[in-house]
């Protein structure tokens, strides 16, 4: 083994199985991330791609961590990595829309997950269309947890259009006082949904409602 900037470099005259043993020490406390890689062969190799580098996920490459230290005080080291050939797209699973159908799914987020009793939050409530036609007149019911107060809009929400493979958002401010779950489901649409049941309740487990605990402080 031959040592290099960091690195160790060693070669084999035939393929059997063998171990190339390294004795290192840790200079300090440190998660270390170790790995190894096959740089090259006089043969092809069927499944994997020599000298790749070690982030594919490839049989040609290996790892191994050492933690040593305290945990309070650890730094993470890995080894170099400046040959990793560029990972290809991930292709998505999902079917293509279909032209002919609206596709509709509410998602809720919350600029504060434990806001201080009496204090009001912003939650977004995102409406999406995954299908491949546009919804028109959607409307969307918030229900509040006993004592929570909606400032501003009702609890009825309404979007004109809902554009295929897009999504529209609405900020609703509201006025807490206790520990609850802020629930909302997509009512209706011009449209005929695909996929899940509009208007049919919060506790289905459908993505045309969605859900949010928040906790007072």
């Amino acid at each position: 083994m031959t040592p290099s900037t960091g690195r160790l470099r060693g070669s084999l005259l035939r393929i059997r199985p063998t171990r190339f043993r390294v004795n290192a020490t840790p200079a300090s406390s440190g998660y270390f991330w170790n790995t190894a890689q096959l740089l090259s062969a006089s043969t092809l190799d069927p499944d994997s791609q020599f000298a790749s580098g070690t982030g594919d996920g490839q049989d040609d490459a290996a790892s191994v961590d050492i933690r040593t230290g305290n945990d309070t005080t650890m730094h993470f080291f890995a080894s170099v990595n400046p040959n990793q050939t560029p990972l290809p797209n991930v292709i998505g699973n999902q079917p293509a829309p279909d032209p002919d159908k609206v596709d509709l799914c509410l998602s809720i987020v919350s600029d504060q997950l434990a806001p201080r009793t009496n204090s009001s939050i912003t939650c977004a409530l995102i409406v999406q269309n995954k299908g491949g036609k546009t919804a028109n007149n959607v409307s969307v019911q918030v229900a509040l947890p006993a004592g929570w107060q909606l400032i501003g809009p009702t609890a009825n929400l309404q979007f004109t259009s809902v554009a295929a493979l897009n999504s529209v958002t609405q900020n609703v401010q509201i006025k807490v006082t206790n520990t609850g779950l802020l629930q909302g489901q997509i009512v209706s649409s011009n449209e005929i949904n695909a996929n899940s049941t509009l208007g049919n309740g919060f506790t289905n487990g459908e993505k045309d409602e969605a859900s949010l605990v928040i906790r007072v402080r």
